[in-house]
């Protein structure tokens, strides 16, 4: 049976037989007629259904999703040839369901937003440095655009993990592995302005301090919850761990 023939047969049943209403019958009948024109674009030989193969189905789906096609009609169109050849299927006009070797879902993914170099100025302006929030704020952005590290790669950061003679830093990722990763310019910039104002010339030892406050409101604490006055103590006492 040649594929025009099949699809008005498929149309009739759903109509018809299943009830289903007008506006799902057109709209099946042209994703249908659509998966017709891209094996037939001239219209003047209609492929056999017996001959419709995974790839042809596959080939039709990536031409929708290069159209820019949304999810949700691309569903759809997923939707009317598996009801299609279920259809041909159960009235034994074909052997096999080429349909079942597609993907449950198919989605389109957006491309990433690349942002301009004025607006990132202006994200990088956008904390009051006259404050000290204002600085460690500056010193979050900075970092973090500067190292490419990740917020929970930031927050992990202690600051005996800055190699400051060869502006690098240690990271620790996923399944605690640790690489090094280059830290300078006007990211390790930052970073000693928000610890100069914060400490004064004395900062946070290596062993205990988390270095930064991750996004807009945390503040610089310790992992294990000493009491106020050793942690004023500890940082009186500091070394100055970034001061090559």
């Amino acid at each position: 049976m040649l594929l025009d023939d099949a699809i008005e047969r498929f149309r009739e049943h759903i109509a018809h037989e299943r009830g289903l209403s007008a506006r799902t019958v057109e709209a099946y009948a042209s994703d249908l007629a659509l998966f017709a024109r891209h094996l037939d674009p001239d219209g003047e030989r209609s492929p056999r259904i017996a001959s419709i193969t995974p790839l042809e189905l596959r080939a039709f789906l990536a031409g929708e999703v290069g159209r820019g096609l949304s999810s949700r009609s691309m569903m759809r169109r997923v939707a009317a040839l598996r009801a299609f050849f279920a259809f041909l299927r159960t009235r034994k006009l074909v052997k096999s369901d080429p349909t079942r070797q597609l993907a449950q879902r198919v989605s389109r993914r957006s491309v990433p937003t690349i942002v301009g170099e004025e607006r990132l100025e202006e994200m990088m302006r956008l904390p009051d440095t006259t404050t000290l929030n204002g600085l460690r704020d500056r010193a979050v952005l900075e970092f973090l655009y500067g190292a490419g590290v990740r917020l929970r790669e930031m927050v992990a950061l202690n600051v005996g993990d800055f190699l400051a003679a060869d502006d690098q830093v240690i990271v620790r990722g996923k399944g605690n592995k640790r690489r090094v990763v280059p830290f300078g310019g006007r990211a390790r910039e930052a970073v000693h302005a928000y610890w100069g104002e914060r400490f004064g010339s004395a900062w946070a030892d290596s062993a205990s301090w988390t270095l930064l406050a991750m996004g807009f409101g945390w503040m610089l604490f310790r992992q294990h919850g000493a009491p106020r006055a050793a942690r004023e103590e500890r940082i009186a006492g500091g070394a100055a761990a970034l001061s090559a």
